[in-house]
């Protein structure tokens, strides 16, 4: 099931932390993740902040999803898909 979270270019580290552990949470239970960063007016002049922050969750996040497509700016929004790793899946869902 793809689950979208939404983020902004100037979000604080407490919120991209929170952001951060629903991310993982979906990809450990095998849900395809798709990340939107929404840009406004100025912002849109500062995109390299933006790629930044995707890129580093993307860093992250490797140990249990890979990157299906690289941040891409379409429109107001930068995206991503993460999809979970293949391996590990399964070994922990009961008996």
């Amino acid at each position: 099931q793809l689950k979208q979270i939404r983020l902004s270019p100037n979000i604080g580290k407490h919120d991209l932390q929170f952001k951060f552990n629903r991310m993982k949470g979906f990809l450990e239970k095998g849900h395809t993740v798709k990340v939107n960063m929404m840009f406004r007016g100025r912002q849109r002049e500062h995109l390299d902040v933006g790629k930044e922050i995707l890129i580093g969750i993307m860093r992250e996040l490797e140990p249990v999803a890979s990157c299906q497509s690289p941040p891409v700016f379409e429109g107001f929004y930068m995206s991503m898909v993460l999809v979970p790793n293949s391996e590990g899946k399964g070994k922990n869902d009961g008996p």
